[in-house]
């Protein structure tokens, strides 16, 4: 599990699959559950693993309609196919999420319905359902942590509308509100930040609100990577070129191929920074 949430998915499903081999009754269930979704999670990196992860996940949830994974299996299906692009199937993972006794999951199914109709630029649709999520009152701290992600949603919405004050307002409620355990709705509320004061032409306040995730959310990679491509693009705008080259080359070298990386690459034509061990070879030969 260590593995697994550092992110070092090939040997967390290494040492998840040589337990299994031993593994009956409920503890192969359970390792059943913890392979799909470190499938799932690897896959939401590289797409290109995205079908055999949905594989894995549907067998999972067939064979495990009661397990305690159960829920969080079919959030992470709706995942993986809105990636993939198959909006109706993701929909219908979201649905059974949204099916879930629990009020926390609830919300949590609606957030990702918002998402997925942002995705599709559906922003009438996304901000009815953000609201939705957003709307009530919000009890446990899971409560109130999933209120935070919709009304991130929200905030996503208003600055897809050009409203960059009112969004700009809601996210400094989130921030103050909002545990930093919550990372992904931080990181993500920092970039929301950083998007309306370059909208607003405020280059520097920019450049700070996205240095927030580098620098205390390393480890949402979507975020993350988002960051740093704005970081790259604006840095030497304010008189720092060093930390926009820097900004590049983690973009290139930690998320070659997050759409992040690739949108920098046909704007700039900038390459991957060579590694250490060649870089160091042609200092050498210069």
């Amino acid at each position: 599990k260590g593995d697994e949430e550092r992110g070092n998915f090939e040997k967390a499903l290494d040492t998840y699959t040589e337990a299994h081999k031993d593994a009956t009754g409920k503890l192969k269930t359970y390792l059943d559950f913890l392979i799909s979704r470190t499938l799932a999670k690897q896959a939401l990196d590289d797409e290109s693993k995205i079908d055999d992860a949905i594989k894995k996940v549907e067998a999972y949830l067939k064979a495990n309609a009661d397990h305690v994974g159960h829920y969080e299996a079919q959030s992470f299906l709706g995942q993986l196919y809105g990636t993939k692009g198959d909006y109706a199937k993701a929909q219908t993972a979201f649905e059974g999420l949204g099916k879930a006794p629990w009020k926390d999951y609830q919300i949590a199914a609606k957030v990702a319905v918002g998402r997925m109709q942002l995705k599709q630029n559906n922003i009438d649709g996304a901000t009815k359902t953000f609201g939705e999520a957003a709307s009530g009152n919000a009890e446990t701290d899971a409560e109130k942590a999933r209120r935070a992600e919709a009304q991130v949603g929200q905030a996503a919405c208003l600055v897809k509308q050009a409203k960059h004050d009112e969004a700009l307002k809601l996210i400094d409620e989130v921030i103050k509100a909002t545990s930093t355990d919550e990372a992904a709705t931080m990181a993500f509320a920092y970039v929301l930040q950083g998007d309306c004061y370059q909208a607003q032409n405020k280059a520097k306040d920019a450049a700070l609100a996205y240095l927030h995730v580098p620098v205390l959310f390393p480890k949402e990679k979507a975020a993350h990577a988002e960051a740093l491509y704005h970081l790259a693009k604006i840095s030497g705008t304010i008189g720092q070129p060093d930390r926009a080259a820097e900004a590049r080359d983690q973009l290139l070298e930690d998320f070659p191929k997050s759409e992040w990386a690739k949108k920098l690459q046909a704007e700039t034509g900038a390459a991957a920074p060579a590694p250490a061990a060649d870089a160091e070879k042609a200092k050498e030969k210069e």
